[in-house]
């Protein structure tokens, strides 16, 4: 099978388990930096010259908006079918959170842009050959947004690059320290408000216990109202063990000093940085909602628990803490699930199968 795969964030996301399997793959990678208009015309130019020179099977859209229109409409006219892989609900909930974000701020063009910009994905979103999303709850999603049928949707999540988060001088843990982490991008509001929600519940922990630290790591946009929200709402007493880190390179070596993963959002395709703890051996409390289903069996490879009961939330964190057995169980659990279901291999395998199984319907 050859496929022509057209990406432009995190390609090694489809690039990498494709190369584990025998498919003929040609990668075409979007400049995400370069204007719209100038990603439009390249999309669909390179995607014209790729199809007449590699003659592939099956094209395998990674890239949204005008450029993932251009590359739909071009594949189109020369009569290559369209798969497009899907990693969150960009005709749903990201546009309403980035357009109501935009409204609230009275930026009226930005939130004119954004909705125009999303409503570009439809013709992409409802006319190509199938889907591949990177979770059960998304797949419900694209069903009852568009017109694809639900099997005609794949669920293949995302690879674990276990080579990223392997090192061979692993820094020496704090002993003087317990460290509570999150990370996330903070350019959605629903995941800056389970931000929010996390230190409504760590609070109490954090004024009982100065050895407890809560360390946030991600960018965006919402960066500067999670440092305000902190400012107001929590004591003073607890400023210094709260750590608003931004952007990390080197996200690596906070894997390695946590000693326990605080995950809410309200918004989430498939928690990537959940799956990265749990590949690290961290034990993860996080909501039921969403892409974290598939991804925690409560009591075996992680906790769930409700936000909105703080009480609920500390109990949890307490678990972890005082049991080391309970602790060890779930990172071990968790490490062997995400190893087994999310290696280059198993992946690859999963695209492909996807692929063909859509083509198969056509």
């Amino acid at each position: 099978m050859r496929i022509l795969v057209v990406t432009s964030q995190r390609p090694q996301e489809v690039t990498e388990p494709l190369a584990a399997t025998e498919a003929e793959v040609k990668i075409i990678l979007i400049d995400r930096l370069k204007g719209m208009r100038q990603r439009f015309i390249s999309a669909g130019k390179q995607t014209h010259n790729e199809i007449k020179s590699f003659d592939p099977d099956v094209v395998l859209l990674d890239t949204y908006d005008l450029p993932g229109l251009s590359t739909w409409m071009v594949s189109r006219l020369d009569n290559v079918p369209v798969v497009l892989r899907v990693v969150g609900d960009r005709i749903g909930a990201l546009k309403q959170d980035k357009v109501h974000t935009q409204l609230a701020r009275k930026n009226y063009i930005k939130a004119i842009k954004y909705y125009v910009m999303y409503k570009l994905n439809i013709p992409t979103f409802y006319l190509c050959e199938g889907m591949i999303v990177i979770s059960n709850d998304l797949k419900t999603r694209m069903s009852s947004q568009t017109c694809q049928k639900y099997d005609n949707i794949a669920v293949v999540p995302v690879p674990f690059r276990e080579n990223d988060f392997t090192t061979q001088n692993p820094q020496q843990k704090r002993i003087d320290e317990t460290n509570i982490l999150t990370v996330i991008n903070l350019r959605y509001k629903a995941k800056f408000e389970g931000v929010c929600d996390s230190l409504k519940a760590v609070k109490p922990l954090l004024k009982q216990d100065s050895q407890i630290q809560y360390r946030i790591a991600g960018s965006g946009e919402y960066h500067e109202d999670l440092v305000q929200y902190i400012n107001e709402k929590m004591p003073s007493s607890v400023h210094d063990q709260i750590h608003v880190l931004g952007y990390q390179e080197n996200i690596q070596s906070e894997y390695e000093q946590a000693d326990l993963f605080l995950y809410f959002s309200y918004l989430e395709g498939y928690g990537k940085t959940i799956m990265e703890a749990q590949g690290m051996g961290i034990p993860v409390v996080t909501n039921r909602d969403q892409g974290m289903k598939d991804q925690v069996e409560n009591l075996r490879t992680g906790l769930f628990v409700d936000p909105s009961d703080p009480n609920e939330v500390r109990n949890a964190i307490n678990l972890v803490f005082q049991s080391d057995g309970i602790s060890r169980y779930l990172c071990q659990n968790a490490q062997i699930k995400v190893k087994k279901n999310n290696s280059d291999e198993r992946i690859g395998r999963q695209l492909i199968a996807a692929i063909k199984n859509i083509l198969r319907k056509k």
